[in-house]
């Protein structure tokens, strides 16, 4: 049985979700995301998709049961913040779900832009975003407000046989060859 029938037969139930707000800094997300629904029967769920931020989130206090949050939040410029706007839209008891990328991720990568600036340029800038560690998330969410917090770690490792197709599989290269190898953070 395919899984957007299973969502819809679990979900649609007397008492399941009757809104939902799908967000994401990215109108194409927002549309992939509108396409796909049109591919799964929602007839008892009220949809709404909007093009935002997770620093101002677009709900009132108090008037939502749960927050996910997937692999977007580790882009903001104000990660407690964020999350304090996520504890403040959720009603007592809520739940918050967020999956982020953590402290260790691309960690090999990194490294290697690590010692080619300090070889090239005799020392070094950032070029990935900085990411939490495990006891910061858990930390950050006590500070945000959250009662019972729970932070989990899911390790994956992919290999590349070469840094060409990883750049290539993520669509780097084109961007890095146009940018002239720009520091990727400072790029809009």
């Amino acid at each position: 049985m395919k899984l957007e029938h299973e969502f819809g037969r679990t979900c649609c139930f007397s008492g399941g979700i009757e809104k939902l707000l799908m967000m994401d800094t990215s109108w194409d997300m927002v549309k992939l995301c509108k396409d796909a629904e049109q591919q799964m029967p929602t007839d008892n769920i009220e949809t709404s998709y909007v093009i935002g931020d997770e620093e101002y989130l677009p709900v009132k206090e108090n008037s939502v049961d749960l927050v996910i949050s997937c692999l977007g939040l580790h882009w903001t410029n104000d990660l407690p913040g964020a999350m304090i706007q996520s504890r403040l839209a959720l009603k007592p008891d809520g739940l918050f779900l967020a999956a982020i990328l953590g402290g260790e991720t691309l960690r090999e990568l990194r490294i290697a832009c690590t010692i080619a600036l300090m070889e090239r340029e005799g020392g070094i800038s950032p070029r990935l975003s900085p990411l939490a560690q495990v006891r910061d998330a858990g930390n950050l969410l006590t500070r945000a407000g959250f009662t019972l917090p729970g932070v989990d770690v899911d390790e994956y490792t992919v290999r590349y046989s070469s840094g060409k197709s990883y750049a290539s599989c993520f669509g780097f290269q084109p961007r890095i060859r146009a940018d002239s190898g720009r520091n990727l953070l400072y790029l809009a």
